[in-house]
């Protein structure tokens, strides 16, 4: 059983709790006693709420028809920013309370009318915060009579005309069409002012043709069926359905958050935090989720300091190593990278070192850059710097065009060459430096040259 199934509400003589049975639905009353409040018994509410098996989540809360404010307003040429609002204020204008104090929802408009309904904000909330402090959720407000034209609604029964609700301590007529109620009337003396509210708005909305269907829902005395019969201009109709079980299915469907009725759980009535129903698993969730990420941040430390142990082992085994093999070197800063390099030059002392490439021939790197000087130009090298894949020229030029010459000239013959860096000198001319590096070509021709015995 889902908590959303239970329907909570009160009338003038008790609280009801209703669920849905294999039999049917099951009703528990609570008393009130007569110079108490309803929020004066929401304590012993849920704790019987807690006893048939409620354990947390939505529920919707019904309310007696005496402590709804009704009206029919004009919703012709409201304003297109809130018009909540203004049909708000409309409201305020037939009720004898103001707007500021009420919570109103509205059905959808049928002819530039909608029937308005409205409670007291403040009487609704006392009951409804001492529920929510004895720990039940209560996510939706209806009248329970607007409950049961929705679970008749839901049950694909077709409305037209007038729907009786009757019940022990009150009788409700609602006008519908298209399904939706238009208007609502509570008569309250006797079988006579049910039939002359019915005949009164008859007079200011005629039916049409042929009397005006009237469906009654619930234990309606005889005396007022059979007054209503006795009227030409009424079609009486029983129907044979549990008014609160028709509620509780509109509660479930109110609570599940399927719209489209009235819901007085909003503006002032709403929850004060939209997560209030989450809350107690999202504080289990987040509590959880700290303690994880805690415990992950204490094992990778704890990992962290493991691995730093055995890097700091490693490179003491390497220092040692090192100091083994040359007692009389001080330690190199990288000793993974002088013992690499060692190892290399073993291998390749040895022949058994397949990736240390050959060093070119430095005489014929010089013979190479030579070649590719310009001879139209002037020029003096003062040093030359031959490395196995870089030459480093440093010389004399008249100007500083002649260095940029010198530079292109090493360029078209495959040199990778830098900017050259030139500066004038005090005396005459000017002194420039350039780096280059041998083409791709020429590495190779010079690589088979330093195999060649």
């Amino acid at each position: 059983m889902r908590s959303g199934d239970f329907l909570i509400g009160f009338d003038g003589a008790a609280w009801f709790i209703a669920r849905p049975t294999d039999e049917g639905v099951d009703v528990h009353r609570i008393p009130i006693d007569a110079d108490a409040a309803p929020e004066d018994h929401t304590e012993r509410v849920a704790d019987e709420l807690t006893r048939r098996g409620y354990r947390g989540g939505p529920v919707c809360l019904g309310l007696p028809s005496d402590m709804v404010l009704t009206a029919t307003i004009e919703t012709d040429n409201l304003p297109r920013s809130r018009p909540r609002t203004a049909m708000l204020y409309r409201l305020e204008e037939q009720l004898p309370l103001d707007a500021e104090s009420l919570t109103a929802d509205f059905f959808a408009p049928l002819a530039g009318r909608c029937l308005a309904v409205a409670v007291e904000t403040e009487r609704i909330e006392r009951i409804v915060d001492a529920l929510v402090d004895h720990g039940v959720d209560v996510a939706a407000i209806c009248p329970t009579a607007m409950l049961t034209v929705f679970g008749l609604r839901l049950a694909d029964v077709s409305l037209g005309g007038y729907v009786v609700l009757a019940a022990p301590h009150n009788v409700d007529v609602l006008r519908m069409a298209d399904g939706t109620p238009t208007t609502w009337y509570t008569p309250t003396d006797g079988p006579e002012d049910l039939a002359r509210c019915i005949e009164a708005d008859l007079l200011t909305q005629p039916a049409g043709n042929g009397p005006a269907p009237v469906h009654i829902v619930g234990g309606a005395d005889d005396a007022n069926v059979k007054h209503l019969a006795d009227n030409d201009s009424i079609a009486v109709e029983r129907l044979d359905e549990d008014p609160l079980a028709l509620a509780l299915r509109a509660a479930e469907a109110l609570t599940a958050g399927r719209g489209g009725w009235i819901d007085l759980r909003r503006d002032q009535l709403a929850p004060p935090n939209p997560w209030g129903r989450v809350k107690g698993s999202l504080r289990t969730v987040t509590v959880l989720a700290i303690v994880l990420l805690a415990s992950l941040a204490g094992t990778f430390l704890w990992r962290s300091g493991q691995y730093s142990s055995m890097a700091d082992d490693c490179r003491r085994q390497m220092q040692t190593v090192y100091r083994t093999l040359h007692p009389n070197r001080r330690a190199a800063t990288s000793v993974r990278r002088q013992l690499e390099g060692e190892l290399k030059q073993l291998a390749g002392l040895s022949g058994t070192g397949q990736d240390i490439p050959p060093r070119p021939n430095a005489l014929d790197t010089l013979r190479s850059v030579v070649a590719h000087l310009p001879s139209d130009t002037r020029l003096r090298i003062t040093e030359m710097r031959l490395d196995p894949m870089n030459v480093s020229l440093h010389g004399e030029v008249l100007k500083f065009a002649d260095a940029e010459r010198i530079a292109e000239t090493l360029k078209e013959a495959g040199f990778e060459v830098d900017p050259p860096r030139s500066e004038r000198k005090a005396e005459r001319g000017v002194a420039f430096t350039l780096t280059a590096k041998l083409p791709s070509k020429s590495q190779h021709l010079l690589t088979q040259k330093a195999e060649t015995p």
